[in-house]
Protein backbone atom coordinates (compact mmCIF):
# COMPACT_ATOMS: atom_id res chain seq x y z
CA UNK A 1 0.00 0.00 0.00
CA UNK A 2 2.74 2.31 0.50
CA UNK A 3 4.58 1.82 -2.93
CA UNK A 4 1.15 2.46 -4.41
CA UNK A 5 0.54 6.21 -2.40
CA UNK A 6 4.23 7.02 -3.29
CA UNK A 7 3.58 6.53 -7.06
CA UNK A 8 0.54 8.51 -6.49
CA UNK A 9 2.05 11.38 -4.90
CA UNK A 10 5.17 10.76 -7.44
CA UNK A 11 2.65 11.35 -10.67
CA UNK A 12 1.58 14.65 -8.94
CA UNK A 13 4.86 16.09 -8.25
CA UNK A 14 4.91 15.94 -12.51
CA UNK A 15 1.88 17.42 -13.04
CA UNK A 16 3.08 20.29 -10.40
CA UNK A 17 5.85 20.65 -12.14
CA UNK A 18 4.67 20.84 -15.54
CA UNK A 19 2.28 23.63 -14.75
CA UNK A 20 4.83 25.45 -12.37
CA UNK A 21 7.03 25.24 -15.30
CA UNK A 22 4.24 26.49 -17.91
CA UNK A 23 3.20 28.94 -15.97
CA UNK A 24 6.90 30.16 -15.64
CA UNK A 25 7.19 30.23 -19.35
CA UNK A 26 4.10 32.15 -20.07
CA UNK A 27 4.65 34.98 -17.38
CA UNK A 28 8.32 35.25 -18.81
CA UNK A 29 7.11 35.68 -22.18
CA UNK A 30 3.76 38.26 -21.71
CA UNK A 31 6.26 40.43 -19.51
CA UNK A 32 9.20 40.10 -22.53
CA UNK A 33 6.15 40.63 -25.07
CA UNK A 34 5.43 44.13 -22.90
CA UNK A 35 8.55 45.33 -22.09
CA UNK A 36 11.07 44.35 -24.77
CA UNK A 37 12.30 46.67 -27.70
CA UNK A 38 11.58 45.71 -31.23
CA UNK A 39 14.18 44.49 -33.08
CA UNK A 40 14.47 45.05 -37.37
CA UNK A 41 12.92 41.75 -38.19
CA UNK A 42 9.84 41.69 -35.85
CA UNK A 43 9.03 44.84 -37.11
CA UNK A 44 9.14 43.82 -41.06
CA UNK A 45 7.53 40.20 -40.69
CA UNK A 46 4.02 40.55 -39.53
CA UNK A 47 3.77 44.28 -41.89
CA UNK A 48 4.79 42.32 -44.66
CA UNK A 49 2.11 39.76 -43.82
CA UNK A 50 -0.28 42.25 -43.79
CA UNK A 51 0.58 44.08 -46.86
CA UNK A 52 0.54 40.92 -48.72
CA UNK A 53 -2.81 39.51 -46.92
CA UNK A 54 -4.57 42.67 -47.84
CA UNK A 55 -2.84 42.66 -51.59
CA UNK A 56 -0.99 45.94 -51.79
CA UNK A 57 1.91 43.99 -52.57
CA UNK A 58 2.92 40.46 -53.13
CA UNK A 59 5.86 38.08 -52.36
CA UNK A 60 8.57 38.43 -54.93
CA UNK A 61 7.53 40.96 -56.73
CA UNK A 62 8.54 43.16 -58.76
CA UNK A 63 9.59 46.81 -57.33
CA UNK A 64 7.40 45.38 -54.45
CA UNK A 65 8.76 44.16 -50.68
CA UNK A 66 11.81 42.75 -50.22
CA UNK A 67 11.46 39.10 -49.46
CA UNK A 68 14.85 37.65 -48.32
CA UNK A 69 13.24 34.68 -46.55
CA UNK A 70 10.37 32.11 -47.56
CA UNK A 71 6.78 33.50 -48.21
CA UNK A 72 5.21 32.09 -45.29
CA UNK A 73 7.62 33.70 -42.55
CA UNK A 74 5.72 36.67 -43.49
CA UNK A 75 2.19 35.53 -44.13
CA UNK A 76 1.57 33.60 -40.90
CA UNK A 77 2.87 36.48 -38.65
CA UNK A 78 0.46 39.07 -41.18
CA UNK A 79 -2.77 36.52 -40.19
CA UNK A 80 -3.23 38.20 -37.08
CA UNK A 81 -2.47 41.87 -37.83
CA UNK A 82 -4.88 41.08 -40.68
CA UNK A 83 -7.78 39.47 -38.47
CA UNK A 84 -7.41 41.14 -35.58
CA UNK A 85 -5.13 44.78 -35.29
CA UNK A 86 -1.75 45.67 -36.60
CA UNK A 87 0.37 46.53 -34.07
CA UNK A 88 3.18 44.63 -32.27
CA UNK A 89 1.83 43.77 -29.47
CA UNK A 90 -1.36 41.61 -31.75
CA UNK A 91 1.95 39.75 -33.76
CA UNK A 92 3.38 38.84 -30.10
CA UNK A 93 0.30 37.14 -28.84
CA UNK A 94 -0.21 35.68 -31.47
CA UNK A 95 3.54 33.99 -31.22
CA UNK A 96 3.02 33.37 -27.52
CA UNK A 97 -0.40 31.39 -28.46
CA UNK A 98 1.57 29.63 -31.56
CA UNK A 99 4.61 28.76 -29.10
CA UNK A 100 1.57 27.90 -27.19
CA UNK A 101 0.90 24.95 -29.67
CA UNK A 102 4.13 24.21 -30.31
CA UNK A 103 4.42 23.29 -26.66
CA UNK A 104 1.21 21.41 -26.41
CA UNK A 105 3.06 19.26 -29.59
CA UNK A 106 6.63 19.01 -27.84
CA UNK A 107 4.65 17.49 -24.71
CA UNK A 108 2.97 15.37 -26.21
CA UNK A 109 5.66 13.81 -28.28
CA UNK A 110 7.63 13.44 -25.05
CA UNK A 111 5.48 12.10 -23.01
CA UNK A 112 4.78 9.16 -26.17
CA UNK A 113 8.29 8.59 -26.68
CA UNK A 114 10.26 8.71 -23.20
CA UNK A 115 9.10 7.86 -19.52
CA UNK A 116 7.08 10.72 -17.58
CA UNK A 117 9.63 10.91 -15.83
CA UNK A 118 12.38 11.93 -18.20
CA UNK A 119 9.19 13.80 -20.32
CA UNK A 120 8.51 16.11 -17.40
CA UNK A 121 12.63 16.42 -16.94
CA UNK A 122 13.09 17.60 -21.00
CA UNK A 123 9.89 20.12 -21.10
CA UNK A 124 11.22 21.66 -18.17
CA UNK A 125 14.93 21.96 -19.37
CA UNK A 126 12.84 23.32 -22.62
CA UNK A 127 10.20 25.51 -20.52
CA UNK A 128 12.49 27.10 -18.01
CA UNK A 129 15.56 28.27 -20.62
CA UNK A 130 15.15 32.05 -20.84
CA UNK A 131 17.21 31.87 -24.00
CA UNK A 132 13.98 29.71 -25.34
CA UNK A 133 11.23 31.98 -24.27
CA UNK A 134 13.64 34.46 -26.20
CA UNK A 135 12.57 33.44 -29.64
CA UNK A 136 8.66 32.23 -28.71
CA UNK A 137 7.67 35.32 -27.59
CA UNK A 138 8.70 37.28 -30.71
CA UNK A 139 6.97 37.94 -34.20
CA UNK A 140 9.75 36.10 -36.04
CA UNK A 141 9.34 33.05 -38.17
CA UNK A 142 11.72 31.18 -35.69
CA UNK A 143 8.59 30.41 -33.76
CA UNK A 144 6.44 29.42 -36.42
CA UNK A 145 8.96 26.92 -37.96
CA UNK A 146 9.49 25.26 -34.24
CA UNK A 147 5.35 24.71 -34.30
CA UNK A 148 6.10 23.26 -37.56
CA UNK A 149 8.99 20.91 -37.23
CA UNK A 150 7.85 19.63 -33.53
CA UNK A 151 4.44 18.80 -35.01
CA UNK A 152 6.23 17.35 -37.53
CA UNK A 153 8.24 14.84 -35.39
CA UNK A 154 5.20 14.43 -32.89
CA UNK A 155 3.14 12.57 -36.30
CA UNK A 156 6.96 10.69 -37.84
CA UNK A 157 8.71 9.70 -35.20
CA UNK A 158 7.72 6.44 -32.83
CA UNK A 159 6.28 2.67 -33.32
CA UNK A 160 3.04 2.34 -35.09
CA UNK A 161 2.91 5.73 -36.93
CA UNK A 162 -0.45 5.37 -39.52
CA UNK A 163 -0.33 6.92 -43.17
CA UNK A 164 -2.16 9.53 -41.94
CA UNK A 165 0.21 11.19 -39.63
CA UNK A 166 3.54 9.91 -41.98
CA UNK A 167 1.51 11.98 -44.17
CA UNK A 168 0.69 14.92 -42.00
CA UNK A 169 4.43 14.57 -41.13
CA UNK A 170 5.61 15.07 -44.19
CA UNK A 171 3.29 18.20 -44.84
CA UNK A 172 4.30 20.05 -41.26
CA UNK A 173 8.33 19.41 -42.68
CA UNK A 174 7.35 21.11 -45.91
CA UNK A 175 5.70 24.03 -44.49
CA UNK A 176 9.22 24.30 -42.39
CA UNK A 177 10.76 24.73 -45.83
CA UNK A 178 8.35 27.22 -46.82
CA UNK A 179 9.05 29.06 -43.89
CA UNK A 180 12.41 29.24 -43.41
CA UNK A 181 14.88 27.96 -45.21
CA UNK A 182 18.10 27.99 -43.03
Amino acid sequence: MKKFESIEIKSWMRVIAVITGLLIFFIQAFYFAHYFDVTMDEGTYPLKGLLFLSGDYRPFQDYGLWTNKMPLSFLIPGIAQYFFEPGLRTARYFSIFLSGLMLLGLWLFLKRNLNKDWAVFAFLIFLLNTGTVFYYFQAISQGVTALFATWSLYFLLGQGRKNWEILAGSILAVLVVFTRQN
